[in-house]
Order: structure tokens, then sequence, then C-alpha cells
């Protein structure tokens, strides 16, 4: 029997439904269940896609419609042919960030940026070799695709070539967006950083320096920023603040039309006014998931 309760990743499919990467515990230890969900989150529609004997804490598609994770060791987790999971090891550090193109993956961790383009020979390359911070997130698109990590570590991918920011406070950075005329960056000490043009902007408040900000989204006319053990907040014009959302937030997933609360033991689905709570708490025996 294997039981599993916190939603770790999830992704929403061209047709609108979902596949969410579930941590479970079953008899050899820490597995992830992986579920087929439509738009609704249906129990009674619910499928049991693949057990993996990993902890995945990311899922993404590729241009092509292909799923691929983030696993533990080094390892991505892809179902490209569409019909079994494999695992293909790209080194064997902690990695933390994946964006997925047509034909490729960059990932992101504890020895900086990779990249894995040759699925046919399963070859990788490793950038930036003997300046490897830990990068702890990516986003953007190819052209203009963004890293940022510890102590303040920043770089660019311009679709040719990376380069690195500087002179950003030494601040550990989790989270990045890339909107059509900024950059907004976020992390530890209530860190939030936005760059319009050429120059950055502060926007940190002393009033959250507890706070790790870990993961950027937005719904309806607002944008949220996950939180961790502090839950969700708001960002507006008028400053930060904090959504009634009484669980932990790791982090927060586009849907269409909604925004999905990731990290607590209910997943929460905000539309812009308010949250929905849904348990997907699941045990699965024989193949078969039950409510939990």
């Amino acid at each position: 029997m294997i039981e599993a309760r916190i939603a770790t990743g999830l992704v929403v499919h061209p047709d609108g439904n979902l596949s969410i990467a579930m941590e479970g515990r079953g008899p050899d230890g820490i597995v992830t269940v992986l579920l087929r969900a439509p738009p609704s989150l249906d129990r009674s529609q619910i499928q049991l896609e693949a057990i993996l004997p990993d902890r995945i804490h990311s899922l993404c598609l590729d241009g092509r419609g292909h799923r691929h994770a983030l696993g533990s060791d080094g390892h991505i987790w892809t179902d490209r042919m569409g019909t079994e999971w494999a695992a293909l090891q790209v080194g064997d550090e902690q990695l933390t960030g994946i964006r997925c193109f047509q034909d490729e993956i960059f990932v992101v961790g504890e020895k900086g940026l990779r990249l894995r383009a040759d699925w046919a020979g399963q070859q990788n390359q490793r950038y930036l070799d003997g300046q490897e911070p830990f990068f702890r997130a990516l986003a953007g698109p190819r052209d203009n695709l963004w890293a940022v990590g510890d102590g303040g570590a920043m770089a660019r991918f311009d679709g040719e070539r990376w380069s690195f920011a500087k002179g950003f406070p030494e601040i550990d950075l989790r989270a990045v967006a890339v909107l059509p005329s900024a950059v907004w960056v976020a992390g530890a000490q209530g860190a939030f950083w936005s760059l319009q043009g050429e120059n950055w902007d502060d926007h940190s408040s002393e009033e959250l320096k507890s706070v790790i900000f870990c993961g950027f989204g937005a719904t309806g006319n607002s944008a949220y920023m996950a939180a961790g053990g502090d839950g969700l907040c708001k960002v507006s014009p008028e400053g930060l603040s904090f959504e009634a959302w009484n669980h932990p937030c790791t982090g927060l997933v586009q849907g269409r039309g909604v925004l999905y609360l990731l990290g607590g033991d209910e997943l929460g689905i905000h539309d812009g006014e308010r949250i929905l709570r849904v348990s997907l708490g699941v045990q699965v025996d024989g193949g078969v998931p039950a409510e939990a």
C-alpha cells in the first residue's frame, strides 16, 4: 500500500487536463504517484498513470507535449515516447529548476546549469564550468532565459550564450518570472526586485525579513508569490499583502484562468477572488488509486 497526500508538481496539458505528482511513501521508502486528472478535479475521473521510485519535485512539458520531471541525485524523468517513464542521468547533484523547449531541456542546480539536447545519444552539456553557483530557479523563453540562485547569483541566456548579471545584493534568490516588459526575482529575507530596462527596483519590505519567497504566479488581474511556510503573498501597486491560505505554499503553477497552489496536504485553486481547497490524498493498492 502506498499513501500520497502532498502535491509536489503539476502541469496543465493543452486539453486542460492535469498531470499531478504526489509524494508518497511505500514499503521501500519515498515514491511519487503520478495522477491524470480532469480540470474539474472530479475524483471519480482521476486516473493513476505511474509510480516513480523517486522524489519528484517539478513537472514540465516540452514543445511537443512530452512530460519531464526533476528527480533526486541528478535524474530527469521523461515519458517522451508516451509509453513508459525513464530516468536520464545528467549528473549527481541536486537539481532545482527545469525549463523545456522543443528539443532541449535546461536544468539548474547545485553545480550551475546544464542542457540536455541529444535524446538519442542521451548526452548533456554543462555550462559555466569553473563558475558554479547553486542556481535555484529558471524561467523565460529560450532567447530570454533567466536563472537565479544563492548569493544573488543571476545569469541570462540570450539564445546563444549565458552571461552573469552583476551588482545584485548577495541575497539567496529562489524565484524568477520573465514578463513581457520586466523581470522579477525574489528570495530570502523577503527580497523582491524588478528589472525594467536596465534598472533594478527594490520592492522588499523590512516587515517581511523573515519570509522566503519561492515562486511567482498570476490569476485575474493580480500577481502572487509563494511564501513557503508563510503561505501566499499578493503583489499590488500598494505593496505586498498576505492572502488567507493556512497552508505552506512552495510552488505556484499557472492554469487556464486559475492558479494552482502546491505545498500543503490540500491543493489550492485560486481564481483571483477565492481559493478552492481540494484534497487529493490517495492510497494506491494493486494499481488502483482510492481516497486516502
